[in-house]
């Protein structure tokens, strides 16, 4: 693209925003609990497990099947696609396009950031220029 004047052809990137961090639900980041259910096994002979059993028991936004081994622990398995015991910390970085014109020496002119449907309005509106400034240069190509 050398020789090629500023503002000639566009960049696009993506990239993390780190400095919006959104709440997530356990699909949104792949959460292995969520995606493969998981178990929490118990001893209710002490008093720290016979409370977290007595918590367990009383969720009612979370299905469970609660067994008990030989040893006395209690198992409490959760099938996948629950939300897990973590998932008020799940956090993603929302995506932001960087869109800009390369300028001279290959530094950024006139950029500018948006989201996902942001830069989808604004490519569809940038190719129809590019269509429309092709055609009217070089004919139906």
């Amino acid at each position: 693209m050398a020789g090629l004047a500023p503002m000639v052809y566009r960049v696009d990137r993506l990239h993390p925003d780190r400095s919006r961090w959104v709440q997530a639900s356990c699909a949104d980041v792949g959460c292995p609990e969520h995606l493969h259910g998981w178990a929490t096994v118990l001893d209710e002979s002490t008093p720290d497990g016979a409370r977290m059993a007595a918590v367990v028991r009383s969720l009612r936004d979370r299905q469970h099947v609660e067994t008990r081994d030989p040893s006395g622990l209690t198992r409490f398995t959760f099938a996948p696609g629950q939300k897990c015991f973590r998932a008020s910390e799940h956090v993603v970085a929302p995506a932001l396009y960087r869109i800009g014109a390369q300028g001279a020496g290959g530094r950024p002119v006139g950029v500018v950031e948006v989201d996902g449907p942001q830069w989808v309005d604004r490519f569809a509106e940038h190719s129809a220029r590019v269509s429309q400034i092709t055609e009217e240069r070089y004919g139906n190509v």
